[in-house]
């Protein structure tokens, strides 16, 4: 009890104490967590008892019958200073450790970190590639989209300026009407197309109606038949009794001339 109080710098510890030894005592006040240095003094000259000392954690061992007064000041400066050097080499080990869990925490958070950076940028990429090869497919598509109502335009109004007697005043009105037609056509398409937000999606609304597909039909053959190329001509028929459908009259559209446009082309 005396000793575990750690009172006092260093303990001097008679190896004979009755019913226990001094082995025992230092064996007992080391793992009670005692950090004083512990001597051990024996009246027998015994390399297997200064071993069992050592072993049991005793700072130093000295034999009764060769002691003088500069052996036990040297062995108790001796001891002093081991166990002052060991406390601090336990305190520095302490704090190494301490450090090394704080540092490895650190790590670990950067780690995750650059592991949520690294998921983050990879998926940034693969949205980016793939926005560029949506609009990569917007180009193209926008590009044929476009090149039969405009010409189609570009005819209507060249029949326009050739229609320019009084008595062909139907006529162009009616090439007036198939412009405005065209350019509400073009409009529609960009609406469709030029929405960044549906763009990023990959996809474009539709808007069912319900409309007359043979009227469509032949206001669009006689559309495309304006650009037709010499010796071609559009012929349309409709076969059934229904002639109203619920369907998107714009994307029905696009397909008609998609189709006629391939035919007049490669024909």
């Amino acid at each position: 009890e005396s000793i575990l109080k750690q009172e006092h710098d260093v303990y001097l510890i008679d190896f004979r104490l009755g019913a226990q030894t001094g082995l025992d005592i230092v064996k007992e006040a080391v793992k009670e967590g005692c950090t004083a240095p512990l001597i051990l003094l024996t009246g027998q000259d015994d390399i297997s008892i200064d071993e069992q000392a050592m072993e049991a954690g005793a700072a130093d061992y000295l034999v009764k019958s060769k002691i003088n007064p500069l052996l036990v000041e040297r062995s108790i400066r001796y001891s002093i200073t081991q166990a002052r050097h060991l406390r601090e080499i336990q305190e520095f080990n302490r704090e190494l450790d301490a450090r090394v869990k704080k540092r490895t925490a650190e790590l670990n958070e950067v780690n995750n970190k650059l592991k949520v950076s690294e998921d983050g940028l990879t998926k940034a990429l693969a949205k980016e590639k793939e926005l560029n090869e949506l609009k990569s497919r917007f180009v193209s598509m926008a590009s044929h989209e476009f090149r039969t109502p405009l010409s189609t335009i570009l005819s209507s109004v060249f029949l326009v300026e050739q229609y320019s007697g009084p008595e062909q005043e139907e006529k162009r009105g009616k090439h007036i009407a198939r412009i405005k037609s065209m350019i509400k056509n073009l409009t529609e398409i960009l609406n469709d197309f030029l929405s960044l937000d549906k763009l990023e999606e990959g996809k474009v609304q539709t808007n069912f109606e319900l409309f007359d597909i043979a009227a469509l039909a032949r206001e669009i053959t006689e559309e495309i038949q304006i650009t037709a190329k010499e010796g071609q001509k559009i012929q349309y028929t409709h076969t059934g009794d229904e002639r109203e459908v619920y369907l998107d009259k714009n994307i029905i559209r696009n397909v008609f001339i998609n189709l006629l446009n391939n035919a007049v082309k490669y024909s």
